[in-house]
């Protein structure tokens, strides 16, 4: 990927390095702890779906009904948390940036008597950086008790029509 040197004219050096290390850090860790659960948990879902719809289709598309209102409270949930933690790289570059530049820059904001006024400026970045990292948080939380619910909801749904519609014609081991 080229990078314009407009760009680095436009950011800190503290933010290019902290924006490198935070991605690549993310990507690592992506690719160590996702991308191997991901392969498994598709080969269990499919595996699942076909006995599944070998033994009852119907309560198989009622399964999909409920795996299809997951999937859709999650594309939700998922936005908000893609747009406050994007915010929240964002603010950490730019906090990182302001502390190296202050820090290597020491003598020139004392020279031109600007320490109250970036540590005003440091104080409001960490302040929004906060915010943006609750925001994240609340979000990323509540998704697992929302899934769990539906998971419920969907159990006792098709545990109900199994136990009625399905009872007789699948036969118990």
């Amino acid at each position: 990927m080229d990078l314009p040197v407009g760009y680095l004219d436009t950011h800190s050096h503290g933010d290019v390095m902290s924006r490198m290390t935070n991605d690549i850090e993310n990507i690592s860790t992506t690719v160590s702890q996702s991308l191997p659960s991901l392969f498994s948990g598709v080969l269990t879902i499919l595996g699942t779906v076909i006995m599944m719809l070998w033994y009852c289709w119907e309560l198989a598309l009622l399964s999909c009904a409920t795996v299809l209102l997951t999937v859709c409270a999650t594309k939700i949930l998922s936005k908000k948390v893609r747009k406050f933690s994007r915010r929240r790289q964002q603010l950490l570059g730019t906090l990182n940036g302001t502390v190296e530049e202050m820090i290597s820059g020491y003598r020139t904001v004392v020279a031109y008597n600007y320490q109250h006024t970036e540590v005003e400026n440091f104080c409001q970045i960490s302040d929004d950086l906060t915010k943006a990292g609750i925001r994240t948080d609340i979000f990323s939380g509540v998704m697992g008790p929302i899934m769990n619910c539906i998971g419920n909801i969907g159990f006792v749904i098709i545990a109900a029509f199994g136990g009625y519609g399905c009872g007789g014609r699948v036969s118990a081991c």
